[in-house]
């Protein structure tokens, strides 16, 4: 028996395999934004490699949790045909990565995680029929506190302090000017690439380095915790347990973390903050051994959440 999971983020996809065979693969070249613009190709490369970590293995079932791409593209009934056909099983569930987030941050357990990166989404459920998706819209619509949003942020105020509109963000305008070169140059950079969410993610690291001695990148970082703690609370509905967590890449900046999760207690002073039990990766290959046993592993799931 082989079950694989996927995680499909804004800087790649991974693929794991449990059961008989326990292999691990990165493709940093299918980033999310790259997988919506032809989901049909990227699931049958997913599934090549799949296939060769498998050394020949009939593959048992599949969980793909993608970042966007229950919402950019048509739909994942159609996809789950195409993930069938790729991976040679009839056991194949494409979602939203906020559920294989939440799957492995809670280890099955209802309640509400954050998931916060390159983009940001939450979801609150009881895991028999209350599903709270919230964000989770793109960094064009939404997105709000992720990284990508913390990036696009950090160049609009760069480009103001480069243009004389303000004097307060130095420290952003060196970031970027390292990253992209001249002022004038930036629009050619970022508007016509597949993975600006990517791009405008990758500048996250500098900008909390800079944010002691910045003061517009300390309150850019003070929004986006405010954003995603007004996700993570909107996610946390009445029929959601009181049990909260974070997960991604921004779950490791505590200058991101330390004033999200006070305001969220401050929000709902009897709210449990557990630590991630695991990743998203763990909790798509959980999702394909529910799979595996129940055609339908999650009660009143719509697919898009």
């Amino acid at each position: 028996m082989i079950l694989v999971g996927i995680d499909v983020g804004g800087s790649g996809t991974r693929i794991a395999l449990g059961g008989s065979v326990s292999a691990r693969h990165d493709l940093p070249e299918l980033a999310a934004s790259v997988v919506a613009a032809d989901p049909r190709a990227a699931v049958t490369a997913m599934g090549e490699h799949a296939a060769r970590m498998a050394g020949g293995v009939p593959i048992t079932a599949v969980a793909i949790g993608a970042a966007g791409l229950t919402t950019h593209a048509k739909g994942p009934r159609a996809l789950e045909g195409a993930a069938r056909h790729a991976f040679g099983t009839e056991r194949a569930i494409v979602t939203s990565d906020i559920v294989t987030a939440h799957l492995g941050a809670l280890d099955g357990a209802p309640g509400a995680v954050l998931a916060a990166g390159t983009g940001s989404i939450a979801l609150g459920t009881d895991l028999a029929g209350a599903w709270h998706r919230v964000d989770g819209w793109g960094h064009l619509l939404g997105d709000l506190g992720s990284g990508a949003w913390i990036g696009m942020e950090a160049l609009r105020a760069a480009a103001e302090h480069l243009d004389g509109r303000c004097d307060d963000a130095p420290g952003l305008a060196d970031i970027a000017t390292e990253a992209f070169g001249d002022l004038v140059d930036w629009p050619a950079a970022v508007y016509p690439a597949v993975d600006r969410a990517r791009i405008f993610g990758s500048l996250v690291p500098r900008v909390v380095e800079c944010a002691d001695h910045d003061s517009r990148a300390a309150r850019i970082l003070d929004a986006a915790a405010s954003h995603l703690a007004a996700t993570l609370l909107a996610a946390l509905a009445d029929d959601v347990p009181e049990r909260v967590t974070l997960t991604g890449g921004l779950a490791r900046a505590d200058r991101i973390t330390a004033p999200l999760l006070a305001r969220v207690r401050a929000a709902r002073p009897g709210v449990e903050v557990v630590r991630a039990l695991g990743s998203p990766l763990d909790g798509a290959i959980a999702l394909a051994d529910r799979l595996r046993e129940n055609p339908d592993p999650l009660p009143g799931h719509t697919r898009v959440v």
